[in-house]
């Protein structure tokens, strides 16, 4: 039972990803009622994953991981919803699970699943400028990679 309150963390991450993939695949999008569960379900295993009263340096980075994701928040009513509100709250999860250090490192496995997948794309002419993708799963990718080049 010890081993896997460890690694509650990372087991959320995978659920909450998968089922946000899934979610994002069929409805283009996420409800109030499933962000707010994500948001619950990450402070949740947070909590849980502290077996004693966490210190200042883990609550700053869950903090600024947490911000990592609220700095997209603007960025998505710039680009008319082409980055969406649900993408941003994903990113905080993972965030103020894994730092900020961490975050981008996810951030950026994913960004580079979404090139090998847009640029063959765009180069038949299946995409172009204002296709839309979901993302969620291009970042439950990065994750898995993330997950791949930590614990292998």
């Amino acid at each position: 039972m010890e081993g896997i309150v460890l690694y509650v963390r990372e087991i959320w991450a995978g659920i909450m990803l998968l089922s946000g993939s899934i979610e994002d695949i069929r409805k283009r999008g996420f409800g109030r009622f499933f962000i707010v569960f994500m948001l619950a379900g990450t402070i949740a295993a947070i909590c849980l994953s502290y077996s004693e009263i966490p210190d200042k340096n883990e609550i700053l980075s869950a903090l600024t991981g947490a911000g990592a994701g609220l700095l997209l928040l603007p960025m998505c009513r710039l680009s008319d919803g082409a980055i969406g509100e649900g993408d941003a709250v994903f990113i905080a999860c993972i965030g103020m699970i894994f730092g900020i250090s961490d975050c981008f490192q996810i951030f950026m496995y994913s960004l580079l699943f979404l090139a090998v997948f847009a640029v063959p794309a765009i180069a038949s002419g299946k995409a172009g400028r204002h296709s839309s993708v979901p993302y969620i799963p291009f970042l439950a990718a990065g994750y898995a990679l993330y997950i791949y080049t930590v614990y292998v």
